[in-house]
């Protein structure tokens, strides 16, 4: 009996000891060590492309944990990935020095840099990489929290027009090559371009191939430390012998320009790589230069109902090719005298001007229009005439220099005035000027003596010149002339013949007052 209740007593005593350690066993096993990262670099927001970066902090241990002894290892990884988690770089780091109840060690601060082919993978700002770390060591936890990773987007480039550089030129004519000049601006305040990067710039005119230049040049390459394009940095670009069509309708055009058409630079937008650039068309301004001539044998005398070949020229002299609006409408006439009236024959009105039925639309500069025909000379018309081109105002185009044609009418009767005075020589004229042409030279038997006509106080009017004594003598002078008054007649006079002996001159006149 006494047996039994001692073995009964060891029982219950073995019993409470094998729980006690029990208890002991299981609360060891529950303070194993407790690891969390701590960053102390501020978050990643955004990487740029080629640019070093990392991350920092702390791994500490729990107080709530149990400590590390030395020798144990603290592994932990720092792991870089693209935005479909493939692993892109990793760093790896070992601690074995041991780690105490809320004591701490700082990580390595490895640089990353993410490889510029990683441009290839940006779709927009939603487009995110990973940094994150991973910690472990024997028998510990690591704390799952949002700071043991950072996602991250892409800080781009951004390549622009540069709109406080006004592109040149604004104005262009049809027909002509033209360089366009300006910048690109490197909008990003912080992301470069990537080095040694060549790319195009294009300039589109409708209806033509586009003209393109590569960019950056080599000069600006070897002078410019700015390439790679900076943040906020603008170069210059040139894209020289753009052509503006000579068809263009209307008052201006618009050329694009785009840079990095086929996207060799990485961008963060490449929405705005078009800009597009108004010039006004300048056509320019048509003038009109004349020139008449007319086809006959000299030495005959014209009558009327005679044919005779006339040609008229027409030269687009101005800057700018001939339009719709441009009126250039010619009267084509036989003059009496230098000025258009509505005395003189009328021989041909034509419109070389851009309107309905005329001849000069589109006539590039310095291009030429001819018409020539032939026409019967009118029997109702006796004289001296020059041949005019007048506009429709009455002003002069071109006039002759001198009477083209001598007309005598077969219907029209002659009046002459005739007088018996021989060749008065006391009336020479007051500074003369015969800078003028002077036509029409007639001279007496010996040869001595010459009549001609020239230009003189504004009307043609006929001399007499003595060759032996050099003396000059007004003929054609009016019946109140004297040489101190020098009064001209009132109109003129032409085609002087003088007598044989040289005592008389005939010609004929327009002039009511001479002598």
């Amino acid at each position: 009996m006494v047996s039994l209740i001692i073995y009964r007593a060891l029982k219950n005593i073995y019993k409470i000891y094998f729980l006690s350690l029990l208890l002991s066993v299981i609360k060891v096993y529950s303070q194993a060590p407790i690891l969390s990262f701590t960053k102390t670099s501020q978050d990643l927001v955004s990487v740029q492309l080629g640019a070093p970066f990392s991350i920092s902090g702390t791994i500490t241990n729990d107080v709530n944990g149990t400590a590390i002894p030395a020798g144990t290892q603290i592994n932990y990884s720092i792991i870089l990935s693209d935005p479909n988690g493939i692993e892109l770089d990793k760093y790896d780091g070992i601690h074995s020095t041991g780690l105490g109840l809320g004591d701490n060690f700082a990580i390595d601060n490895n640089i990353f840099t993410l490889s510029w082919s990683e441009g290839n993978k940006w779709a927009d700002s939603n487009t995110t990489w990973e940094i994150s770390i991973q910690v472990s060591s024997p028998g510990a936890s690591f704390v799952t929290q949002p700071t043991n990773s950072d996602n991250f987007t892409l800080d781009l480039a951004d390549l622009v027009i540069n709109t406080s550089d006004p592109i040149a030129p604004n104005t262009a004519r049809p027909g002509e090559y033209i360089d366009i000049t300006g910048s690109i601006l490197n909008s990003s305040l912080t992301a470069q371009a990537e080095p040694a990067k060549f790319f195009r710039i294009d300039a589109t005119v409708p209806g033509q191939s586009r003209i393109s230049t590569v960019f950056p040049t080599q000069e600006l390459v070897a002078s410019r430390p700015q390439w790679p394009i900076q943040a906020n940095t603008a170069l210059d670009f040139n894209i020289s012998n753009v052509f503006i069509p000579t068809s263009i309708v209307g008052d201006d055009i618009n050329v694009t320009i785009t840079i990095d058409p086929v996207g060799n630079v990485f961008e963060s937008d490449v929405t705005n790589n078009s800009f597009s650039h108004n010039i006004t068309i300048d056509r320019g301004q048509a003038e009109a230069t004349f020139r008449a001539e007319i086809d006959f044998d000299s030495s005959q005398t014209l009558h009327g109902l005679d044919p005779v070949r006339f040609r008229v020229i027409f030269k687009n002299s101005g800057n700018g090719t001939v339009s719709r609006s441009d009126v250039f409408t010619t009267n084509i006439c036989l003059s009496r005298d230098r000025d258009f009236s509505q005395n003189d024959f009328l021989l041909r009105q034509i419109d070389f001007g851009g309107g309905p039925n005329a001849l000069g639309l589109n006539l590039e500069v310095n291009g030429t229009v001819t018409v020539d025909w032939v026409q019967l000379l009118p029997d109702n018309f006796e004289g001296d005439y020059y041949l005019l081109v007048a506009d429709q105002n009455g002003s002069t185009y071109y006039v002759s220099e001198t009477p083209e044609v001598s007309l005598r009418s077969f219907n029209k009767g002659d009046i002459s005035l005739i007088s018996d005075d021989t060749i008065p020589y006391d009336f020479l004229p007051a500074n003369l000027d015969f800078s003028q042409s002077n036509n029409r030279p007639s001279t007496n038997l010996n040869g001595d003596i010459v009549a001609f006509e020239a230009l003189y106080n504004g009307v043609n009017q006929i001399f007499v010149k003595l060759i032996s004594t050099n003396e000059l003598i007004l003929v054609s002078r009016p019946f109140d002339y004297i040489v101190e008054n020098n009064i001209p007649p009132n109109d003129s006079s032409y085609a002087p013949k003088i007598s044989a002996d040289g005592r008389f001159v005939v010609f004929h006149s327009r002039a009511s007052n001479l002598v």
